[in-house]
């Protein structure tokens, strides 16, 4: 029991926008453009001692791939890192696609209106403010929690 709690405290959700800004369920945000930004992200992830990421499963298809090239372009350098770090090695867990932008961090409401501008999430149950990248990370981390 004492091993499963210490797995599920260690994952971070990682939520990927479309031109490759990252936010992390920790509050931390950047944009993702080429290697050194992933390893400035992976100092991030590093300091809060986790062993596992979680990710999104995007179904995008080839005709929209080239809109959300900077989505792919993040998640693929991000997968390539944890793949290719050899001491302390990270877990990469996907979650399947679901609404985690609509769908309140706190209190799990879920409501299209709470999406009151690109970056600000205001839950339209509970009054939760939250910057919206990051509440999605939030729900991708509970979401991964569930599941292991």
């Amino acid at each position: 029991m004492l091993n499963t709690l210490t797995a599920v405290r260690s994952v971070i959700g990682i939520d990927i926008g479309k031109i490759g800004n990252v936010a992390l369920s920790t509050g931390y945000q950047t944009i993702v453009q080429n290697e050194e930004d992933v390893h400035n992200l992976f100092r991030q992830i590093v300091q809060y001692g986790t062993t596992t990421i979680a990710l999104e499963l995007f179904s995008v298809t080839k005709n929209k791939r080239k809109r959300v090239k900077g989505l792919h372009q993040a998640l693929d350098l991000i997968v390539k890192y944890c793949k290719t770090r050899t001491f302390a090695p990270i877990n990469v867990v996907y979650i399947d696609e679901f609404k985690s932008s609509i769908i309140c961090s706190s209190c799990k409401f879920v409501d299209r209106a709470s999406r009151v501008e690109p970056w600000l999430f205001s839950c339209t149950y509970c009054g939760n403010q939250i910057n919206a990248d990051v509440n999605a990370a939030l729900n991708i981390q509970h979401a991964a929690e569930s599941q292991l």
